[in-house]
């Protein structure tokens, strides 16, 4: 794909220096309301596909998606609205908070999931504070959990805990 070449990035993008190593990782999709396949990955990269991912759009990184190096989830709610799952701060990975669209393209009405900080047991390397690492039932799901407007996620407390949550969307 062409955004692997730094010669399609922007010569002001900070995160030219670390490429590879922030771009392309962790990636979730969902499809947008107009059709076109949205690409979200850690470091807050968003990328498209109008044509179902044969070809996709130069990564950017939306100055309003503020996640630091941290995991980002999207995805269509069963009743048609999109949620955005991430941890709003550059350096911190707390709060889990969720964000909603009716488009799949502009979000507001942030709220918290999960504010908790529980004592961190076990001492190790790069170890983080709070919940984080969040995944959820990607729209491709058919094994019957849409019955409602709600979305399942699972996400990681203190990288020591698997913690899962159904999140209704109001």
């Amino acid at each position: 794909m062409k955004w692997h070449d730094l010669g399609f990035w922007a010569t002001d993008e900070p995160s030219r220096a670390e490429f590879p190593n922030r771009f392309g990782k962790a990636m979730c999709f969902y499809h947008r309301a107009d059709g076109a396949l949205v690409s979200l990955m850690k470091w807050g990269w968003v990328t498209l596909s109008r044509d179902e991912g044969e070809t996709w759009s130069p990564p950017t990184r939306p100055p309003s998606l503020v996640v630091g190096m941290a995991k980002v989830w999207g995805q269509r709610t069963p009743g048609g609205k999109y949620v955005l799952f991430y941890n709003p701060h550059l350096l911190n990975r707390y709060p889990l908070v969720m964000v909603q669209g009716g488009n799949g393209i502009a979000f507001g009405n942030m709220g918290i999931v999960n504010g908790d900080r529980p004592p961190i047991r076990f001492p190790g390397l790069y170890k983080a504070e709070g919940p984080q690492y969040v995944r959820g039932i990607s729209e491709w799901s058919s094994d019957g959990t849409w019955k409602d407007d709600a979305v399942w996620i699972a996400y990681s407390m203190n990288k020591e805990d698997i913690w899962v949550s159904r999140v209704a969307i109001p």
